[in-house]
C-alpha cells in the first residue's frame, strides 16, 4: 500500500464501504473532526485505493462512494480483521518507528502536513525526527531526500532498504523475539499474517528435516514478510542471476513460493528469489547438504585432539562422553565451514557461571594447532565452552528422575545440553527430561507423555505447566521449579491418600446404579445404617445434578460430618453400569468427603478434568487390573499445578 492508514482513516473507509452513500455530515458528527480533516483523509484512502482502480467520490448534496467497490472486498476484510497498528504514539520511540514505517511504505514523496499529521506533532519536531533516522539510515547507503510542495521520500536500492528494515526496524534482542510477534512487527508488517507464515515456513522447512535454531527460523520468518511487504507495496528488487544462483537452495524455497503467491495474489519474480535465498542459503546448505560438502573426518580429528589436550592439561577425562563427541563434531561441522563471528548471548553467563569450563576451552583450543587456522575468538569458544560444561555436570546425572520433562531452548542444541545438564544436577532424583526440542519442533509436534516443560522461551497459555529458564537469573529459575516440583508432589501425596487397595474393585458384570455404589460402600468400616444413610443422600443429589460427566466416567459424592477421613473408592465395570436414564458408565469414583478436606476435593476434580477429554487415557484407565496400576495411572496426570 502506498501509506499507512490511521485508525480514523480505517474507520471512514470502512463506514463508506459499508453504505451506498455517506453524507460528509454524519462523517464529521461520527468522528468529531471537521470538514477539511474528512476530505483530506479521504484524499489519503485514495493514495492507497489507486493501485486498486478503487475510488472515494462525493456525489454533490448526497454523499461519499466508492467506485470500483467489489475489487475491494478483500481489502476490507483485511482491514477490518486485522488492526494496522498496535503500536501507540505516546513514546519518541515509537513516534520515529511509525514515521519510519510510513515513509517506507510510500512509493511517492509524503508531505510535511500528512507527516505530522499521522503522529499528532508539529512541523518542527517532524525535523527531528527525520534528522534521527537519517542517522539511522547512513550506514546502509539509503537517505531521505526532500523536494519543495512534495515532501519527503526514502531513497536507495531495495537490497539496502530491506537490510535496514531487517537489521534495524526488527528488534531481534526482545526477549520473546523467537516465540511471539511483537506490535511493531504486526504494524511493520500489517499486510501480513505473520504467525501464519510462521507456520507455512515451518510446514515447507520441518524442524525434523531441518535443524535450525528457533532464532534462525524466526529470522527466516522475518526477512520473508519483508518480501512479501515490499512486492505487495510494489517496490522492485534487481539482483543479477550469477549473484545468487544457488539451484539446490531454489529448489527447496520454490515450493514456499508458490504457495505465497497464491496466498497473498503476488508475482514472486526471479530477482526476489534469488534475494530470499541469499539470505537464508548459508544456513540452508549446512542444514541439507553440509556432509557431502565438509567432511567430518576432520571434525572429529579435532574433536578427539581437544578432548586428549584437556585429559592432559587438567585431568579431565571426557573420553566416556559420546554425547559430548557428537554433540561438538555436529557443532563444529555446522559451524566452522561458515562462521561468521557469530556473538553468544550467553558468554557473560558462561564466564561467570561456568567460568572453569571456559578457560578449559580458552587454554586448550589457543594451543590446538588444528582449529588454528579457523581464528576462534572468545564468542566461538563460549558455544565450544557451553558443551564442555554440559558434560561436566552430566557427570553426576542420574536417570532415576520422576516428573516427565521436555527442555525447549531457542538458542541451539548447545545450551539446549548445557541447560539439561543444569536442570539434571539440580533434579536428578525428581526430574526425568523426555524430550530436548527447539522452539520449532514444539509448535510441529504434540507433547504426549509430559508432565512438564522447561523453557527459555516464555510460553503462554499451555496445558502443560511451563517452567521459564532464565539463565541470567540462574537462581530465580532454579526456585520456580522447585516450586513446581514441591506442588506436584504434595498433589501426589494427596491424591494417593485418597484411594486404598481395599476399596478398588475390578468387576465385569452389567448392574445398576444402586447396586455398584452398595458394592463399593461395602469396602468401607461404615455398618449397614451408614452405608443406607450414605446412598440415600448420594440418590437425592443425583437426581437433580446427575454426575455421568462422560460416556465413561460417573462421580457420585457426598460432603458430610458423617465422613471423617476422606477417601475414594473405586469401580471399574467395563460390562457398564445403568446410571442414570438410558445412560451408562463403565467407571465409578464415589466420593466420601470430610468437611475439613474440602480441598481434597477440588485436587481429585482437577485431576479428573486431565482426562475427562482424552478418550484414549479413559479406555487405558478401564483395561487397569490391580490396584499397583491404577496408582501408577494416578502418578502420571497430563498436567500439574504450576
Amino acid at each position: 500500500m502506498n501509506v499507512l492508514l490511521s485508525d480514523r482513516c480505517i474507520s471512514i473507509f470502512r463506514t463508506i464501504y459499508e453504505n451506498e452513500l455517506t453524507p460528509i455530515d454524519f462523517l464529521t458528527e461520527t468522528f468529531q473532526v471537521s470538514n477539511r480533516t474528512v476530505r483530506n483523509d479521504i484524499v489519503v484512502i485514495n493514495d492507497y485505493l489507486a493501485k486498486f482502480q478503487s475510488e472515494i467520490l462525493l456525489q454533490r448534496n448526497k454523499g461519499y462512494f466508492i467506485e470500483n467497490k467489489e475489487v475491494l472486498r478483500p481489502i476490507y476484510d483485511s482491514l477490518i480483521r486485522n488492526s494496522q497498528t498496535n503500536v501507540s504514539t505516546e513514546t519518541l520511540e515509537n513516534r520515529i518507528f511509525l514515521t519510519t514505517v510510513f515513509l517506507l511504505n510510500a512509493n511517492t514523496y509524503v508531505s510535511m502536513d500528512n507527516l505530522c499529521a499521522y503522529i499528532y506533532v508539529s512541523s518542527s519536531t517532524m525535523v527531528t525526527y527525520l534528522n534521527t533516522i537519517k542517522k539511522q539510515m547512513q550506514p546502509f547507503h539509503i537517505k531521505i531526500v526532500s523536494k519543495s510542495n512534495l515532501g519527503y521520500k526514502i531513497v536507495g536500492t531495495e537490497q539496502d532498504i530491506r537490510s535496514y528494515i531487517f537489521e534495524v526496524l526488527v528488534s531481534k534482542n526482545h526477549p520473546d523475539y523467537v516465540a511471539s510477534f511483537t506490535d511493531f512487527e504486526s504494524t511493520l508488517f500489517n499486510e501480513v499474517n505473520l504467525p501464519d507464515l510462521y507456520d507455512i515456513v515451518l510446514f515447507f522447512f520441518p524442524p525434523t528435516q531441518y535443524k535450525f535454531n528457533d532464532y534462525y527460523r524466526k529470522n527466516m520468518v522475518i526477512k520473508t514478510a519483508i518480501m512479501i511487504k515490499r512486492i505487495i507495496e510494489g517496490h522492485t528488487i534487481s539482483i543479477e542471476e550469477n549473484e545468487y544462483n544457488y539451484d539446490y537452495a531454489n529448489s527447496i524455497v520454490i515450493n514456499m513460493i508458490t504457495e505465497l503467491e497464491d496466498l497473498y495474489q503476488i508475482t514472486i519474480d526471479d530477482a526476489n528469489i534469488r534475494w530470499l535465498v541469499s539470505q537464508i542459503f548459508l544456513e540452508l546448505i549446512s542444514q541439507s547438504s553440509v556432509q557431502s560438502i565438509y567432511s567430518t573426518e576432520k571434525f572429529e580429528q579435532i574433536v578427539n585432539a581437544l578432548i586428549q589436550q584437556i585429559s592432559f592439561n587438567f585431568g579431565l577425562d571426557l573420553s566416556e562422553d559420546f554425547v559430548l563427541q557428537d554433540d561438538l563434531i555436529k557443532h563444529l561441522t555446522s559451524y566452522l565451514p561458515k562462521k561468521e563471528n557469530k556473538k553468544t548471548p550467553l558468554l557473560g553467563v558462561i564466564k561467570k557461571k561456568y567460568a572453569y569450563a571456559f578457560e578449559i576451552c580458552l587454554s586448550t583450543i589457543k594451543n590446538l594447532n588444528l582449529l588454528k587456522t579457523y581464528d576462534l575468538n572468545e564468542d566461538d569458544i563460549g558455544y565450544i565452552a557451553i558443551h564442555i560444561a554440559a558434560s561436566i555436570e552430566r557427570q553426576n546425572k542420574n536417570q532415576s528422575s520422576q516428573i516427565r520433562t521436555a527442555i525447549i531452548c531457542g538458542q541451539g542444541f548447545s545450551t539446549s545440553r548445557l541447560l539439561e545438564a543444569i536442570i539434571m544436577k539440580k533434579f536428578e532424583k525428581q526430574i526425568k527430561i523426555i524430550k530436548i526440542m527447539s522452539y520449532a519442533e514444539f509448535k510441529a509436534q504434540p507433547l504426549d507423555g509430559i508432565d512438564l516443560i522447561i523453557s527459555t522461551i516464555p510460553l503462554k497459555n499451555h496445558s502443560i505447566p511451563v517452567a521459564h529458564f532464565d539463565f541470567l537469573k540462574l537462581t530465580n529459575s532454579i526456585t520456580h521449579i522447585q516450586t513446581i516440583i514441591h506442588n506436584y508432589q504434595q498433589k501426589q501425596t494427596y491424591l494417593n491418600d485418597l484411594f486404598s487397595e481395599k476399596s478398588f474393585l475390578v468387576l465385569n458384570k452389567p448392574m445398576e446404579k444402586k447396586e455398584a455404589l452398595i458394592r463399593l460402600l461395602k469396602t468401607t468400616e461404615y455398618d449397614t445404617e451408614k452405608q443406607t444413610a450414605i446412598i440415600e443422600k448420594i440418590e437425592q443429589r443425583e437426581a437433580l445434578y446427575p454426575t455421568d460427566i462422560s460416556q465413561y466416567i460417573a462421580i457420585p459424592h457426598i460432603i458430610d460430618q458423617v465422613i471423617q477421613q476422606s477417601k475414594i473408592l473405586v469401580l471399574i465395570n467395563p460390562c457398564s453400569i445403568k446410571w442414570q436414564d438410558n445412560n451408562h458408565v463403565s467407571i465409578l469414583f464415589l466420593m466420601l468427603v470430610s468437611p475439613n478436606d474440602k480441598h481434597k476435593l477440588q485436587l481429585f476434580m482437577e485431576w479428573v478434568s486431565d482426562i475427562i477429554d482424552d478418550d484414549q487415557r479413559q479406555r487405558n484407565l478401564l483395561e487397569l487390573k490391580h490396584f499397583s496400576q491404577f496408582l501408577e495411572f494416578v502418578a502420571t496426570p497430563s498436567s500439574m499445578e504450576n
